[in-house]
C-alpha cells in the first residue's frame, strides 16, 4: 500500500528516524554494554581500570546528551540540562565511594537527588500534569506507599543500630524518603503516558537503575562502621547502566517529544488505578503487621501509623473524587445526548423519548417542525457564525411567543419541533393559530451583528387522532411529509398533515421509480428563443428539458426535477442534457448560442467540469457559445470557486431567477457574471402596475450599471415587450416570441430569427 500523509502540516518533527540516526544508535548500544561489562569485570582485580571504565561512561553519557539535544532539537531542553548535570555528580560520588564520611560526597549525593527531583518535577510541567487533582493523588498515594515500605524494611531494621545519634537517624529517614520521592515521580510519568516512547521509559529504566543502586548502598554510604552484607560492589555496574541508559535516551529520535503532553484524560478507573488501589492496601496491611510494638516504645512505628493514616485518607479521597466525577461526567453524558448544546433546547432524542411516553400513554398531540428556508445560503454568505446567531434569535423568538403547554425541540440542522398535548378540539387548532403567529413574526427583519436579515419558514403540522395505533415514528413521518407540501406551496406557508398525502408520497415513489427506468429514452430537449430586443433577431435559445414517461404521460419539470435532485439522480440528468446539448449545438450555425440551466447538485458533481472539457473537446465546441444558468441559491451556497474556473475555459454564467433569492451584490461582483435573467413575478404585471414597472426598471438599470447583460422572462403580451424596450433591457424570452420547439427532422432548423412585425 502506498503511504499517503494525512495533512499537510508535517514538519521535521514528524519524520522517522534517519539511517544514519538509528546506525548511530545502535552503535552506541553496543559500545556502551561493553564499556558496563568492563566495569563490572575490572573491579574485582582492579579498581585503577574500573574508575577509568566509569569515568569512559561519564564522558561518553554527557557527549551522548549533548549530541542528542543538537541533533534532535528537543521541544524543551531543561530537562535534558538538568539531567546532563546530574550525571558528573554521580561520578564523582563513585569516585569517592570509599569515603562513606566525606562531607562532599554528601553534597554530591543530595545534589543529584536534587537534580533529579526537579528534573522530574519540570517534566511534570512541561506534560500538563499539574492540572489533573486525580494523578497527583496517585503518585502522592504511590510516594507515601514506598515511605510506609522504606520505614518498615530500611528504617526501622536499622533504628536500633545509630544508638539515638540525630545525625544517623536523619540519614536514615531523609535519603529513603527522597529516593521515595524520586520513585513517585517514575511512576506518576509512567501513568500518563499517552503512548509508548523508547526515550521515555529508557529514563524511566535508568532512573529506576540508579534508585535501587542508592538504597542499596545506603547501609555502608552513610553509617560510622556499620557493615550489612547486602550491598556487594556488583552494583556498581548497576549504576553505570543506569547512566548508559541516559545516554541511550537522548540518541533516541522521540526524544524531541518527551515534554509533549501526557494523556488528555486521565483515567478514572484504569487497569493501572485499580491495581494501584489494590497495591497499596495489601502493602499498608502487611507493613504494618510486621511492625515492631507497642508505639511508646518505637518512634519509627509511630511514622508508619500516621504514614499509613495519611495515605488512606488520600486513598479515600481519591475514590471519593473518582467516584464523583463519573456521577458527574455520566450525568453530563446525559443531557449532553437529550439537549442541543448551541440553543439549550430538548434534541431529537428527547423529542423521541417523550413521544414514546406519551404514545403509551395514549395521549393526543400534534407535532409540528419548524423549518427555516435557505438556511445554508446564510451559513455560506456570511460564515457559521451568523447562522448560529440565527438559530439562537429563532430559538428565543420560540421561548418568548408565550406558547402555553408547547413543547420546543431543536431537531437537525435549522429544524425545530412545536409539540403540544391536545385535550380538545380547540386545542386541536391552537398549534395551527400559534404556527401562523409565528410565521408572521419571522417576517420582520432579523438584526445579527451588522447584518439585517430577512428569513422564512415552513411548518408542517401531524396530529394523533388515534393516539394508540398511531406510532411516534408514524407521526414524525407525516410531520415531515406536511413540511414537505408547505415547502411546494412557497415560503411563510404552513401545512396539516391529511391521509391524502400518502398518495403523494406514493406518487413520488412512482416517479422517481419511472425516472430510473426512463433515464434518456424518454427525454428530448426543447429549445425556447431569447431575442435582442433592439434588432429582433435571435441568436440564443434556452435548452429545456421534457419527459414523456409511457406510464406517467407528459411530467412537468417543476414536479420531477425536484424529486429528481431529493432522490439524487439530477446530476446523472444533467449529463445527459448537457451531452444533448453539445450535440446538437454542433450542428447549428456558428453564431448560434444555447442557454444551460445547472443545478446547484451539479456544483458538487466532481465529474461536472470534465465531462464539460471532454464535450467541448468531442464536438470541437467554443465555450462562449455556452451560457451557463444558476441560480442565485445555488452560487451563493455551493462551491464558489466553481464559477471563476466556468470563465477561465471561456463559458458564459448567468443568474436565473434575479432578485428571488439571498441576493449579495458585492459577492455576485466578484463572479464575473455575463448576464442576468430577471424573474418572471417582475414582467408579469408592469403593464397594468406602476410599482412593479419601477421595480422592474430600476432592476435593469443597476444591472446595467454592473456590465451585465439583462434577460427578461415570461413576457407574454407586445406590451410588455414594448416597456422593456423602453427600459433598455437586452434581452427577452416568453410566449410572446415563439415556443419551446424541438429541433427534429420534421421541423428542420429552429426559427432562429423572429421580429415584431410578426
Amino acid at each position: 500500500m502506498e503511504w499517503r500523509p494525512q495533512s499537510n502540516n508535517l514538519s521535521e518533527r514528524d519524520l522517522p528516524p534517519s539511517p544514519s540516526s538509528l546506525v548511530l544508535f545502535f552503535g552506541y548500544v553496543l559500545i556502551l554494554s561493553a564499556l558496563s561489562i568492563l566495569v563490572l569485570l575490572a573491579r574485582k582485580d582492579s579498581p585503577q581500570l574500573a574508575d577509568l571504565a566509569r569515568s569512559a561512561v561519564c564522558a561518553t553519557v554527557v557527549v551522548a546528551l549533548i549530541y542528542g539535544m543538537y541533533r534532535h532539537r528537543p521541544a524543551h531542553t531543561l530537562p535534558w540540562l538538568l539531567l546532563g548535570a546530574s550525571v558528573p555528580l554521580w561520578f564523582l560520588r563513585a569516585l569517592l565511594n570509599g569515603q562513606a564520611d566525606s562531607i562532599w560526597r554528601l553534597v554530591l549525593i543530595f545534589a543529584s537527588n536534587l537534580l533529579t527531583i526537579v528534573f522530574f518535577a519540570t517534566l511534570v510541567r512541561y506534560r500538563n500534569l499539574t492540572r489533573d487533582l486525580l494523578v497527583w493523588l496517585d503518585i502522592a498515594i504511590i510516594t507515601l506507599c514506598g515511605a510506609l515500605l522504606a520505614l518498615r524494611y530500611i528504617t526501622a531494621e536499622w533504628w536500633h543500630l545509630v544508638d539515638a545519634d540525630p545525625l544517623a537517624s536523619l540519614r536514615i529517614l531523609v535519603l529513603p524518603m527522597v529516593h521515595v520521592a524520586i520513585a513517585g515521580g517514575i511512576m506518576g510519568v509512567a501513568l500518563t503516558m499517552r503512548r509508548f516512547s523508547l526515550s521515555l521509559s529508557l529514563i524511566l529504566l535508568a532512573q529506576a537503575a540508579l534508585l535501587i543502586t542508592e538504597i542499596m548502598r545506603l547501609d555502608v554510604s552513610l553509617l560510622h562502621g556499620l557493615q550489612l552484607p547486602v550491598y556487594s560492589q556488583a552494583w556498581n555496574a548497576v549504576a553505570a547502566l543506569g547512566l548508559i541508559l541516559f545516554g541511550l535516551a537522548a540518541l533516541s529520535s522521540d526524544m524531541r517529544n518527551l515534554t509533549e503532553p501526557g494523556q488528555s484524560v486521565y483515567r478514572l478507573w484504569g487497569p493501572a488505578q485499580v491495581t494501584l488501589i489494590f497495591c497499596v492496601i495489601c502493602f499498608a496491611l502487611t507493613a504494618l503487621a510486621g511492625a515492631p510494638w507497642p508505639l511508646p516504645e518505637h518512634p519509627e512505628t509511630r511514622l508508619m501509623v500516621i504514614t499509613a493514616i495519611v495515605m488512606q485518607a488520600a486513598l479515600l479521597a481519591r475514590c471519593n473524587i473518582a467516584i464523583r466525577s463519573m456521577h458527574s461526567a455520566r450525568s453530563e453524558l446525559l443531557h449532553r445526548i437529550e439537549n442541543d448544546t448551541l440553543t439549550g433546547l430538548p434534541n431529537e432524542n428527547a423529542l423521541r423519548k417523550t413521544l414514546a411516553v406519551w404514545h403509551t400513554s395514549a395521549t393526543p398531540f400534534a407535532l409540528g417542525l419548524f423549518d427555516i428556508n435557505k438556511f445554508s445560503q446564510i451559513n455560506h454568505t456570511w460564515g457559521y457564525d451568523v447562522g448560529d446567531q440565527v438559530l439562537l434569535a429563532v430559538a428565543r423568538m420560540l421561548r418568548d411567543s408565550k406558547l402555553r403547554r408547547v413543547q420546543l425541540y431543536r431537531m437537525q440542522g435549522d429544524v425545530f419541533a412545536l409539540l403540544l398535548p391536545i385535550y380538545s378540539a380547540r386545542q386541536g387548532k391552537l398549534i395551527q393559530r400559534l404556527s401562523r403567529d409565528l410565521l408572521q413574526k419571522l417576517r420582520l427583519p432579523l438584526q445579527v451583528k451588522e447584518h439585517r436579515l430577512f428569513l422564512s419558514a415552513n411548518i408542517g403540522i401531524s396530529q394523533n387522532a388515534d393516539a394508540i395505533n398511531t406510532s411516534p415514528e408514524t407521526l414524525l413521518r407525516d410531520a415531515e411529509t406536511a413540511l414537505f407540501r408547505a415547502k411546494l406551496q412557497g415560503p411563510n406557508t404552513l401545512s396539516l398533515f391529511v391521509p391524502q398525502m400518502h398518495f403523494e408520497i406514493t406518487e413520488r415513489h412512482r416517479i422517481v421509480n419511472a425516472l430510473r427506468q426512463g433515464m434518456g429514452a424518454e427525454f428530448r430537449l426543447v429549445y425556447q428563443p431569447i431575442v435582442t430586443l433592439d434588432s429582433g433577431t435571435t441568436t440564443s435559445h434556452e435548452v429545456l428539458l421534457r419527459w414523456t414517461s409511457p406510464e406517467l404521460g407528459e411530467v412537468s419539470p417543476a414536479l420531477f426535477i425536484p424529486i429528481a435532485e431529493k432522490a439524487g439522480l439530477i446530476c446523472e440528468i444533467t449529463h445527459w442534457v448537457l451531452s444533448q446539448a453539445f450535440l446538437q449545438l454542433s450542428e447549428m450555425p456558428d453564431d448560434q448560442h444555447l442557454s444551460i440551466n445547472i443545478s446547484a447538485h451539479d456544483l458538487c458533481d466532481p465529474e461536472f467540469l470534465p465531462i464539460l472539457d471532454r464535450l467541448a473537446g468531442v464536438y470541437a465546441i467554443d465555450p462562449a457559445r455556452i451560457t451557463l444558468e444558476f441560480t442565485e441559491g445555488a452560487l451563493i451556497e455551493d462551491f464558489e470557486h466553481i464559477p471563476p474556473l466556468l470563465r477561465e475555459r471561456g463559458y458564459r454564467i448567468a443568474i436565473d431567477d434575479f432578485g428571488t433569492g439571498y441576493s449579495s451584490l458585492s459577492y455576485l461582483m466578484t463572479l464575473s457574471v455575463s448576464s442576468v435573467k430577471l424573474d418572471i413575478s417582475f414582467i408579469a404585471n408592469i403593464e397594468h402596475d406602476l410599482n412593479q414597472r419601477a421595480l422592474c426598471g430600476a432592476l435593469i438599470s443597476m444591472c446595467r450599471d454592473n456590465g451585465w447583460a439583462v434577460v427578461a422572462e415570461g413576457v407574454e403580451t407586445y406590451a410588455q415587450h414594448e416597456i422593456l424596450l423602453a427600459m433598455d433591457c437586452d434581452l427577452a424570452q416568453g410566449w410572446w416570441y415563439g415556443k419551446p420547439v424541438a429541433k427534429t427532422p420534421e421541423h428542420g432548423e429552429l426559427n432562429l430569427r423572429w421580429t415584431a412585425d410578426e
